[in-house]
């Protein structure tokens, strides 16, 4: 399989996720990554191309997803964004995609994940809440366009059923459902483990369970990302954590902040 048609990809729906595609870059940077990072960017972005590729990742274009009257009665109103993100599955120029989340940080390589199946995916959350889902933050997946329409077409019922549930709803619902339910691949083999997911709030119990240097992904999960902390509130933060004896989320919150500094210098 040529190397030019496998990619990493992240998505760009908000302008307030910028900095977060920036230092996703630096880390994937640090590790050194050999295939390229690609940015599916909003239609409504278009105008943040030119600095992104300036960046070094190559661009790409699409318009939004609308969730019409579903828009204003989901409870957690910046989830609304992330149904951009299904885009991903119609991008068929491309044999394979390793998916991230544009609020993560890369501690390993990941090229290996390339020789993965289709939907290979964390169950995030599994260890300490016992979630069944799939966590869309990082997938392996090979884009067809039969899924996508089809996963356009289940929104609808899923958003119904979490407004039933008195739940928030997001591209994850969708893809999980989809994946789950509807046309159910996602089987025990594809399962990473939460080494590659590790949710921030996660992190301290992930770090003993699996080790602090087994850790590859960090996922800052969350409606206010670290880039978006002042000076003082993330020593603040990062104090908070190593008093309550979390200090394994105290030291990955240190680093991303460090991340943040390190990548605005090197990345500009």
């Amino acid at each position: 399989m040529e190397q030019n048609r496998q990619a990493y990809i992240t998505v760009l729906s908000s302008e307030n996720y910028l900095e977060g595609v920036r230092i996703l870059l630096y880390s994937m940077k640090r590790v050194k990554c050999t295939f390229p990072l690609y940015v599916l960017l909003s239609e409504s972005l278009a105008h943040l191309r030119s600095k992104i590729e300036k960046w070094g990742a190559p661009v790409l274009v699409a318009k939004d997803i609308s969730l019409g009257a579903f828009e204003g009665q989901n409870n957690r109103q910046y989830w609304n964004n992330t149904f951009f993100k299904l885009r991903i599955f119609e991008l068929v120029q491309f044999d394979k995609l390793v998916y991230l989340d544009n609020d993560m940080i890369l501690l390993q390589n990941l090229d290996h994940l390339f020789s993965c199946e289709h939907i290979t995916a964390v169950q995030g959350g599994a260890l300490i809440y016992h979630w069944e889902d799939i966590n869309s933050g990082l997938m392996v997946i090979r884009p067809r366009e039969e899924d996508f329409r089809e996963m356009l077409n289940i929104i609808p019922q899923v958003c119904e059923s979490k407004i039933k549930e008195n739940c928030g709803f997001g591209d994850q619902d969708v893809i999980s459902y989809y994946y789950r339910t509807v046309n159910p691949l996602w089987s025990k083999e594809q399962h990473l483990d939460e080494t590659y997911n590790a949710m921030i709030r996660c992190i301290h119990e992930l770090a003993v369970h699996y080790g602090y240097h087994n850790i590859k992904v960090v996922h800052f999960i969350g409606a206010k990302k670290p880039w978006m902390f002042s000076h003082f509130a993330a020593i603040r933060y990062v104090i908070h954590y190593f008093l309550h004896h979390e200090r394994y989320r105290a030291m990955y919150t240190l680093r991303y902040f460090v991340y943040v500094y390190l990548a605005r210098w090197s990345i500009h």
